[in-house]
């Protein structure tokens, strides 16, 4: 199956992007990305699937992945709380080559890395993680920079690599989608894309659901509910504001949404992740 190109998107002024994904389930989503990953499972068990490598998973488990291999977790039916922080970065996120200066030369090995790797015994990524998450400017820049040391000095395994040459991906789809992670927040209908994409409301809808496995509209609340939950750091923001600001126009259909994705309300969310 050839993997989905996924556009990963950067708040301005950010050097890495983290977030927190609780979900009562981890649907299978083959994609693919130029920036490097690193996730830590923190509840939940299932199926991973990372390059040429499809293993069972459990928490905690911490999984890092260099730029072109593709990769998805998928949770058992039986497993109803998911949890993880994921981790984007690519290699000039403090400027060019800027792991082989004498300060960060201990890390070019990982960096210049082709195969991902797991760490089972990753108990002490999880305070990094959270300093990622929960803190601001240097001291979370400090962090992300312990997190990677973290990783590469203490003992993991190979998942192995993944060679992607003379895959092509679908170039329609990819518009689509980059078209979806750009506009999420945008008031739209399925007509107003499918005329934007020069095509059927109905080719629409069952190329993307063929590729994806969702419905436009779901895969955009998603977006849109990540996009809440970041905005959530912002203790002046309301509920009701940052729903908003997340592209919902409707208070309760956000309420509905949030908790059908990640499980909790946004005021649960906010109280056990965000202070």
């Amino acid at each position: 199956m050839k993997p989905l190109k996924e556009k990963v998107i950067f708040a301005e002024g950010r050097s890495f992007l983290t977030y927190r994904r609780p979900e009562f389930k981890y649907d299978f989503y083959w994609h693919i990305h130029p920036e490097f990953e690193i996730v830590y499972i923190l509840k939940g068990k299932g199926v991973r699937y990372v390059g040429n490598s499809v293993e069972e998973y459990s928490a905690p488990e911490l999984v890092f992945i260099p730029p072109g291999i593709p990769h998805t977790w998928q949770s058992d039916a039986e497993s109803q709380e998911n949890d993880a922080y994921v981790l984007h970065f690519t290699d000039e996120c403090f400027g060019e080559k800027w792991y082989t200066q004498s300060e960060f030369s201990v890390l070019q090995g990982l960096m210049t890395s082709t195969a991902a790797s797991i760490i089972k015994d990753c108990q002490e990524s999880e305070k990094l993680f959270e300093k990622t998450v929960n803190r601001q400017s240097l001291s979370r820049v400090s962090a992300f920079i312990e997190l990677l040391d973290y990783i590469n000095r203490v003992e993991s395994r190979s998942l192995g690599s993944y060679n992607v040459e003379g895959e092509t991906q679908n170039p329609l789809l990819e518009k689509i989608i980059t078209w979806l992670n750009e506009n999420f927040t945008s008031e739209f209908t399925v007509i107003d894309l499918a005329d934007k994409m020069s095509m059927s409301p109905y080719q629409l809808r069952s190329t993307f659901k063929k590729h994806t496995k969702k419905s436009i509209l779901q895969y955009t609340n998603e977006l849109r509910v990540f996009e809440a939950c970041r905005l959530m750091q912002n203790q002046q923001y309301t509920i009701s504001y940052l729903s908003s600001l997340a592209g919902f126009n409707n208070l309760s259909y956000f309420n509905r949404t949030f908790l059908k994705v990640t499980g909790m309300t946004p005021r649960e969310y906010r109280k056990v992740f965000c202070g």
